[in-house]
């Protein structure tokens, strides 16, 4: 009841919102840089004034857009003119990102936009996962006058918006091949980013191209050999000890078959239990129960149904372990032998392929500069996160 009761608050919450929102009011929890969020005046609801300061910083970062400055180029001015983002920033370094979101966010146009990233819930490997994905729906996003003053002109917005689409490019373009191996596999350990290759005199370099970031790059192809004989040294303890372990398959099946059927007796007895805590609210409402009656039987029944959704989620998760158990030899093994034995014949791009297949993520860190030819060049460190 509790559960149902904060869904029905909630989306008066979010109606309430949209309403403002469409009102011209600022729904937001934090204002933008170049504003600051203010009360309105005998009525309900937020509005943003200009802060002066920050205003002619966002003046400066479209006429330095429109002018032919990369969002990088703009980022390392305005660090060097001693000028912190909102909040503090990117360890109070301006990032592209941020300069982006700012030249395309129509708030400086004095308008309101709301909708446009929906929070997005999915279930990823057993896990509730949150995302915030551009909304797809144009007739669902809400864009209209706000209350507030704008800090540019039209002009400049459809200027940097044309820009925008002009610079627009993927990653790879469709016309090459990969050349990175480790290409969205490998991060950098301090700032996140991903390490991209770099050629440096013809060598292949693995380097964080975070201006702001101090971590050391090292050559691509050692990087490389490190990473692989680390995970082949995983791969060949791990199969050692899986092949150790004996699975009796028909036992295990006849274990899920008698946890199912356990599963679907308490998915019944929960929605008996739901039903008895309806009906008691039913006969308060008659006045056949008195408040303390009322309480009593509630509270039984309430602890119950706790009690019986604890044992609903255990017997799921042992079932989900139990399937994973059973089907990993089948789907795991085949894809970690191809690595151990044909990885170096394979194309760039299908190495990046296989090394997915059996990696989450690579964290990589070196502090220590290399000098000279007989200084060890692999002294870095890489933090792995296997899918095994």
């Amino acid at each position: 009841m509790s559960r149902r009761e904060y869904k029905t608050i909630n989306r008066r919450l979010q109606a309430g919102r949209t309403t403002s929102a469409n009102e011209g009011k600022y729904p937001g929890s934090k204002a933008p840089f170049g504003y600051k969020r203010i009360k309105l005046q005998n009525q309900k609801g937020f509005s943003l004034e200009v802060v002066p300061e920050q205003a002619k910083i966002v003046r400066l970062i479209y006429d330095m857009y429109c002018k032919g400055h990369t969002p990088c180029e703009i980022a390392s001015t305005l660090d060097k003119m001693h000028i912190s983002p909102v909040n503090g920033g990117s360890n109070g370094h301006w990032s592209e990102h941020s300069l982006r979101d700012i030249l395309s966010n129509p708030i400086y146009l004095g308008k309101i936009r709301w909708k446009d990233r929906k929070v997005v819930k999915k279930v990823k490997n057993g896990h509730l996962v949150s995302s915030q994905p551009k909304n797809k729906d144009l007739n669902d996003v809400i864009l209209v006058d706000g209350l507030h003053d704008a800090i540019i002109t039209q002009e400049q917005f459809k200027k940097a918006e044309q820009i925008r689409k002009n610079n627009c490019f993927s990653p790879i373009p469709s016309c090459y091949n990969i050349k990175n191996p480790l290409s969205g596999i490998v991060y950098c350990s301090k700032c996140g980013r991903n390490m991209r290759r770099v050629l440096s005199k013809g060598i292949e370099i693995l380097a964080c191209t975070n201006s702001n970031c101090n971590n050391i790059s090292s050559n691509l192809d050692i990087v490389e050999n490190k990473l692989f004989s680390t995970i082949s040294s995983l791969l060949y303890t791990y199969e050692k000890e899986y092949e150790s372990i004996e699975l009796p398959q028909n036992n295990n099946e006849n274990i899920i078959k008698i946890k199912q059927d356990e599963l679907d007796n308490i998915k019944t007895e929960i929605e008996q239990t739901e039903t008895q805590l309806d009906n008691i609210q039913t006969l308060l409402e008659k006045g056949v129960y008195d408040l303390d009656t009322y309480s009593n039987r509630s509270k039984k029944v309430c602890d119950l149904l706790n009690n019986l959704k604890t044992e609903y989620s255990n017997t799921n998760n042992s079932i989900s372990e139990l399937i994973n158990k059973t089907s990993s030899k089948n789907d795991l093994m085949p894809k970690l032998k191809p690595f151990l034995n044909e990885y170096h014949k394979l194309s760039i791009e299908d190495k990046n392929k296989l090394l997915k297949t059996v990696l989450v993520r690579v964290e990589y860190l070196k502090e220590v500069k290399c000098y000279g030819k007989h200084i060890n060049k692999d002294n870095f460190e890489l933090k792995i996160f296997p899918k095994f």
